[in-house]
């Protein structure tokens, strides 16, 4: 039997003229008198009065979260990622391909791989979302989350920096790059987590991650899929289509998938003068879409004339003939076919042992 105990009656609790104000006085007692420990829950009324979960992201990132996004090379995580990040931190964009946000945030991006390769994917972003891309503070060193003696000064600056610029969503991308010691050791991972929490104080957190060589599974110990509220696993299938499913939820939508596809953009290296310029000269690159909505208007012009060309004669031409026509290397106009023009289709003509392309009929299954 439980010892009797009995409290006096403080004086904030006769100061407390209505129950939300009893509440309040009753958080700012418990935050001093046990400094360090969140205010307890005492009772049943309490723990049904606690909000729900929310969304920063719907059914990807949680309000001060940790969503663990992982794939093999080529799988499309880290363009996932900037892609939330561009959309979380735009002032009036209010969800990603139909996914709400709660509101607007300041990201910080920690990237490790390809810087090079970020400005032309802002651009393709801009011009697949027509949006200007919003402000993000971007980090180029590999930052150690975990050092192995304590708090270096490259992390403390990095939560300084975080800090001093506003941020309230971090983005770490590769959790390999920003990681000391072993991934598989519960205790490097334990410290890894710890920095992490740090961060999650002030917002979300998005940790791109590898897999497996052999393996659809994330690298390393356990402790990360434990501690995270949200795991999502990127995987590209034969015919260019990206699938995002989340694998682990702690509240929201359990096996939640996504196909995407990524939609090619170009734009000249200069500007077009009285001459014209090379349609070769130009810079390039892809931005996500939902594989739902890829259609024959999603087309680049590029993409749009080679569709027009195998339409304009009677719907069906070889391979070889198209790529000629086109001015193009016959292996980037097959590749061009299978992954980013949906109307079309590549076959085999037995008879005259070609290749072809047709326009998919309405009557024939879709392609995606």
């Amino acid at each position: 039997m439980a010892t009797p105990r009995t409290f006096r009656f403080e004086k904030w609790q006769l100061e407390a003229t209505s129950e939300e104000e009893y509440f309040q006085l009753m958080k700012e007692h418990y935050e001093e008198r046990y400094r360090g420990l969140s205010t307890p829950i005492l009772s049943r009324d309490a723990l049904l009065a606690l909000p729900p979960p929310k969304w920063a992201l719907r059914n990807l990132i949680t309000q001060n979260g940790f969503t663990l996004v992982h794939g093999k090379p080529g799988s499309g995580k880290s363009f996932l990622a900037m892609e939330w990040a561009y959309v979380l931190g735009h002032e009036s964009l209010d969800n990603w391909l139909g996914l709400k946000r709660d509101r607007r945030y300041k990201p910080m991006y920690v990237y490790t791989e390809g810087l090079a390769a970020l400005q032309n994917r802002m651009r393709a972003w801009e011009l697949e979302n027509g949006a200007i891309a919003p402000d993000i503070v971007i980090v180029r060193d590999a930052v150690k989350l975990n050092p192995p003696k304590g708090v270096s000064e490259q992390l403390a600056a990095l939560e300084k920096l975080y800090v001093d610029q506003e941020c309230d969503i971090l983005f770490v991308d590769t959790l390999a790059n920003t990681f000391s010691g072993n991934e598989n050791q519960q205790e490097d991972a334990n410290r890894y987590m710890a920095a992490l929490k740090q961060f999650q104080r002030y917002g979300p957190v998005v940790v791109i991650h590898h897999n497996q060589r052999e393996k659809n599974e994330y690298r390393g110990s356990s402790v990360f899929e434990g501690a995270a509220d949200t795991m999502v696993s990127m995987e590209r299938n034969a015919h260019g289509i990206f699938i995002l499913k989340v694998e682990k939820q702690k509240d929201g939508d359990m096996g939640f998938t996504m196909e995407l596809v990524q939609n090619k953009h170009e734009w000249p290296k200069v500007p077009e003068d009285e001459w014209g310029h090379n349609p070769e000269d130009t810079y390039g690159s892809v931005a996500f879409a939902s594989a739902a909505g890829a259609s024959e208007k999603r087309m680049t012009s590029t993409q749009r004339e080679i569709y027009e060309m195998v339409l304009n004669e009677g719907g069906e031409m070889p391979l070889a003939e198209l790529a000629r026509e086109a001015k193009r290397d016959k292996r980037n106009v097959k590749r061009m076919v299978q992954e980013r023009i949906p109307t079309l289709e590549l076959f085999s003509d037995p008879g005259n042992n070609r290749v072809m392309v047709r326009v998919v009929q309405a009557e024939e299954p879709e392609r995606f």
